[in-house]
């Protein structure tokens, strides 16, 4: 018989907010706060939001190809998401 543990503790039991809350801050936080770094048509959170979730999972899909779970550092999915969405030349993470 093999025993197989979770940690959910974080994830799941003391947990108060939605686990897209942050993420859906920041969105609300580029728009109002650096929408000039934006690309003219991505500029509302629910764009961005999109944006980051699929990068998110070219990350994940690219650490499961190396053989790895898809887990990911939120550096590399920033640093791509930003990419995405700003206006090529202008923005790197440094500036917002």
């Amino acid at each position: 018989m093999k025993i197989v543990s979770y940690d959910v503790w974080d994830t799941i039991i003391r947990r108060t907010v939605h686990p897209d809350m942050v993420k859906i801050w920041l969105a609300d936080h580029l728009v109002e706060h650096h929408a000039e770094y934006i690309k003219p048509d991505l500029r509302d959170s629910a764009t961005l939001l999109h944006y980051r979730q699929l990068v998110e999972r070219a990350v994940g899909q690219r650490s499961i190809a190396l053989g790895k779970d898809d887990e990911y550092h939120l550096h590399e999915v920033i640093g791509g998401w930003l990419h995405k969405v700003t206006i090529s030349g202008v923005c790197d993470m440094t500036t917002l």
